[in-house]
């Protein structure tokens, strides 16, 4: 006689708390808000970037300093950026597991 075909067994979804969904779904709003941030402070890092290479800003000190300034605004503004983008995604990383 032949034995019976064995059926999977299907394991629940692991059911993610109430409150952890809420908090889960301002992270994510938070998340998205920042990769916009990010996007923009990587472009705007990236014109000073450029605007440092111009010969025109280079060769008049003046033009130099304020670019050189606004070039290390524009990186703190960038790696701040930077780190709250990933301190938001090691906190979803962790409510999703």
């Amino acid at each position: 006689m032949a034995k019976p075909a064995k059926q999977a067994v299907e394991k629940p979804k692991e059911q993610i708390a109430p409150d952890h969904k809420k908090e889960l779904a301002k992270l994510k709003t938070r998340f998205k808000t920042l990769e916009e941030n990010l996007e923009k402070a990587t472009l705007q890092k990236k014109a000073l970037e450029d605007s440092l290479a111009d010969p025109l800003i280079y060769s008049n000190k003046e033009k130099f300093l304020k670019a050189e300034g606004e070039y290390a605004a524009a990186t703190k503004r960038f790696r701040e950026a930077t780190e709250a983008y990933e301190e938001v995604f090691e906190k979803i990383i962790a409510l999703e597991a």
